[in-house]
């Protein structure tokens, strides 16, 4: 008996560190899934920078969502830096020029609903002083069908446009970045819901913690938030709509121009101005609007017009020179 038990001490003890060792392998196994998968996210919102300067009426500060499933509604909590300007208005817009980060230019961005009007969302609200904090909002949304059937195929194309900022800059403004943040105080916020309204993507660890939704499954904790830079300083190509050679006034000059581009490939530093009628072509027509809207009490221009603003359609033309950028 005496053999038998040293016997099994000594095959114990080489069984029990290799089931020690096959246990640790494998919790450690366990422990990376399960970090890989709380810590994966379905979805990345984020905050897109714009050009602004003191005193400047309005921009639009674009909500991006980097992913092409379908949602049927969000609820997002975001404060931004006061000191820079107020937060006046959301609005779902279809397209926005904006600094794509990793290549810090200029791009547009687009709705998924962009050229699907029957596809926008349905409703959207902007509460104010949320939580009773004066720089912190909550913006709700909703989507009678499912939206972002379809990224449109332009660059960035797994980013589409969630809704826009409307951002007053305060005319004392220095210039420094005014930066958004997500900020996730209980299980309300931060949320997407599917096409029946429940709840499916919530904020990943990184984005909110535990403590604040101790009750969340880890499975909704699969939006990714990333805060940033809303308005920088700078400016963004700015124009008078059909204002062709730059005196900041609409004259038969300015339809002249645009015949001497077309046909004589003359000189053309803003291919936007030249575009009277924003169909995001330049032709015969725009010289003939411009002719209409002088001499025939035809339509105004659209915008930006009378005065100098950005273009807020999504076209391929740009400006590089006119004299509304060099008047500031």
């Amino acid at each position: 008996m005496r053999y038998v038990y040293r016997h099994r001490i000594g095959f114990g003890k080489k069984n029990v560190l290799s089931l020690i060792t096959l246990v640790a392998g494998f919790l450690l196994t366990l422990w990376i899934a399960h970090a890989q998968i709380v810590n994966s996210y379905s979805f990345e919102i984020s905050v897109r920078g714009v050009y602004s300067y003191p005193a400047r009426d309005s921009v639009r500060v674009p909500v991006i969502m980097s992913s092409s499933d379908s949602i049927g509604g969000w609820a997002l909590t975001m404060e931004y830096d006061a000191s820079g300007g107020s937060l006046i208005d959301v609005e779902l817009c279809d397209s926005a020029l904006a600094l794509d980060p990793p290549a810090d230019t200029l791009v547009w961005y687009y709705a998924s609903w962009h050229g699907h009007p029957e596809l926008r969302p349905e409703y959207l609200e902007l509460t104010s002083n949320y939580e009773g904090v004066l720089n912190r909002v909550r913006v709700a949304g909703l989507v009678d069908t499912p939206t972002f059937p379809q990224i449109p195929a332009m660059p960035p194309k797994d980013d589409a446009l969630l809704f826009c900022f409307i951002f007053s800059t305060d005319p004392m403004w220095d210039g420094h970045p005014v930066g958004f943040a997500f900020r996730t105080s209980n299980c309300t916020d931060n949320n997407l819901t599917d096409g029946s309204g429940s709840i499916v993507w919530g904020a990943d660890t990184a984005s909110a913690s535990t403590s604040t939704c101790p009750q969340r499954a880890d499975s909704l904790r699969a939006v990714r938030l990333v805060g940033g830079s809303g308005v920088v300083h700078g400016q963004s190509p700015e124009f008078i709509r059909a204002d062709a050679d730059g005196d900041m006034i609409h004259t038969m000059a300015d339809a002249m121009q645009i015949v001497d581009y077309i046909y004589r490939q003359g000189a053309c530093g803003c291919k936007d101005c030249y575009d009277a009628n924003d169909d995001r072509n330049i032709s015969i027509a725009d010289a003939v609007y411009v002719v209409g809207y002088i001499h025939r009490d035809g339509l105004p221009p659209p915008h930006p017009f009378p005065n100098c603003g950005a273009d807020t359609t999504a076209d391929e033309l740009g400006c590089e020179n006119h004299s509304c950028m060099g008047a500031r």
